[in-house]
Formats: structure tokens, sequence, C-alpha cells
């Protein structure tokens, strides 16, 4: 079953899973929008370490249906600041790393299945360039993922849709070789009509 709203359901669900790992006590979040403005962005150096989520899109399936269904896509920026190099990207006592971070938020993602949403699958990790930004003592990595999700029949018009009893499938494999009274190849589909 599907939420009624599966973007905010997932965005709710992904940074949940990210806290247990990335605690909010120690990590900042936030909801941004896809691209972000400067004035967005400084926010998010602001206030370090920082994980923000944003809505990446929901592309139709080709063949979705009768209900739209697609890829529910994410992106997640990890946004860490450290005033020596190293320490920004491996980590150290006096704050946590890129590199370290996203391997931390790939693992808790990637296969992680949410309840009316479906499996999450992390689809890139990357660092990420910040315009203006490079002397900032910061370092940005960016997070894709994605989860197969089907939009609910909000409006009822597929439960309207006379029932589909079954699909009947019989197959029969090919003759070995040697055994003449085995059948040759056959496959045959069977649609049945529900029966008052």
């Amino acid at each position: 079953m599907s939420q009624i709203d599966p973007v905010s359901a997932m965005i709710d669900a992904t940074r949940t899973a990210l806290q247990e790992h990335l605690p909010a006590r120690r990590w900042h979040y936030s909801e941004q929008s896809d691209t972000m403005s400067e004035a967005q962005f400084r926010e998010l150096i602001n206030r370090c370490p920082h994980v923000a989520i944003a809505w990446a899109g929901w592309p139709a399936e080709a063949r979705a249906g009768k209900r739209y269904a697609g890829r529910l896509a994410l992106r997640i920026w990890i946004v860490v600041k450290h005033t020596h190099l190293t320490g920004r990207f491996r980590g150290d006592a006096a704050g946590p790393g890129l590199y370290p971070a996203m391997a931390t938020a790939i693992a808790a993602l990637h296969g992680l299945t949410l309840d009316g949403i479906g499996t999450l699958s992390v689809t890139s990790a990357a660092p990420a360039f910040a315009q203006g930004f490079l002397d900032n003592n910061i370092a940005v990595g960016l997070i894709e993922l994605s989860a197969p999700v089907h939009m609910p029949d909000v409006l009822g018009a597929v439960d309207a849709l006379p029932p589909f009893a079954g699909l009947d499938v019989d197959w029969e494999l090919a003759r070995k070789e040697g055994n003449a009274e085995a059948p040759d190849a056959l496959d045959e589909i069977t649609l049945n009509e529900e029966e008052d």
C-alpha cells in the first residue's frame, strides 16, 4: 500500500534512517529544493555538519497502467566543515569527515525497505562542487537514491474497475532427446473471468 503523499513519506523515512547513524544531536537536518540558491546553500554551510534532503523527481514508467508509477528520487547533500583538508575529508576529533559520513549514509539507505514506499537504491554518490564556496573550509558530497513507487488510488478510479479474477500460465517443457512421448515446448496463458 503506497502512501497518499509518497514524496513526504520517503523524505521523512530517509531522514529517520539517517538519524540513527548521523544523529540529530550532532548533525543539522533540513529539507531543501532540488536547486538551491546561493542564500539557501549559505544556510547549509553556516550550520555544519549538515544533511539536506531534496525531492529530485518522479518520472513515469512507460507501462504504468491505471496508476501513476515510477522511480521516486531524492538527493541528499552532506556538508562538513573543517579547517584542515585531511580532517575535512576523513574526520577527526574536531568533526566528522565527508568520506565516512558518505559511506555511513550509503550503508544506512541502500537496500532499506520503507513501509508504503518500497526498497531504496543508492544510484550515485560523489563529491559536489559549490561555486564560490571553495574557500569556506567545506567539503560537500551528493547522494542520489530512488525507490519504485506507485501513486495510490486516491480518487477511487482503480477500485471502481471490474475485478480481475486471475491469470493462469501453463508451461510444458520441450521433449528431451530420445523421449518421443514428451510434448513439444508449449506455453499457454488463460485469462479467467470472475464468476458470480
